[in-house]
């Protein structure tokens, strides 16, 4: 936090212990990374693809689609394969690989959910506290509160994109259940949706959810 503020970006800590700047805009933080980088000239080279990083006698040789470069140390930060129209597409994995590492099976990690349902699509933009909990084969392995939005296909926010890959990690396999319950504090059912995960979609049944 002291490095960006240092930069200029006023931050803020919310109630999950998240932190983000201020002006609640992601370009704040991209605005400080390009001035700091200008101020120690460093040279940005965008729309090149990088195809292949060797070891070299002085260091690293590092090939683009457009030229080669020579450096004393490379830092291999290319991201993952989530959003290939952004250019994450996981060339990186690829070249880590050549250099020898192991590389893990990828999956979704921090992802919003579909629901099979349509019926909740009337809620888009609906924004509510809750809280979630994932039980395997009737035994609870997760539980968290947070904030949820409806969105056209699902839902999201912070509460579903923190479980999300727990949840996707159980997608499929019998006697697993999501359970999402809007009024935690209470006791009484009818407060809340229970979900089933199928393949790779939620499906989303309105029943009475008692959350003992």
């Amino acid at each position: 936090m002291a490095f960006f503020e240092g930069l200029g970006v006023k931050l803020k800590t919310e109630e999950a212990g998240k932190v983000f700047p201020v002006s609640d805009r992601a370009g704040t933080v991209v605005d400080a990374f390009t001035r700091e980088l200008g101020r120690l000239k460093v040279a940005i080279n965008l729309s090149e693809r990088v195809t292949e990083l060797d070891r070299s006698a002085d260091g690293w040789s590092v090939t683009s689609d457009k030229k080669d470069y020579q450096a004393g140390c490379v830092i291999l930060a290319a991201g993952g394969r989530s959003y290939p129209q952004l250019g994450t597409t996981g060339d990186g994995f690829e070249l880590a690989r050549r250099l020898g590492h192991r590389i893990v099976k990828t999956r979704p990690g921090l992802v919003p959910l579909e629901l099979a349902d349509d019926e909740l699509r009337e809620l888009q933009g609906v924004k509510a506290e809750a809280e979630m909990t994932l039980a395997v084969k009737g035994k609870i392995v997760a539980r968290k509160s947070g904030e949820m939005l409806f969105t056209h296909y699902g839902i999201s926010g912070p509460l579903v994109l923190d479980l999300s890959r727990l949840i996707l990690d159980c997608a499929g396999k019998p006697g697993n259940m999501v359970t999402v319950n809007f009024f935690p504090d209470y006791d009484s059912p009818g407060s809340g949706l229970r979900c089933r995960p199928a393949g790779q979609a939620v499906w989303l049944i309105p029943v009475p959810v008692p959350l003992s």
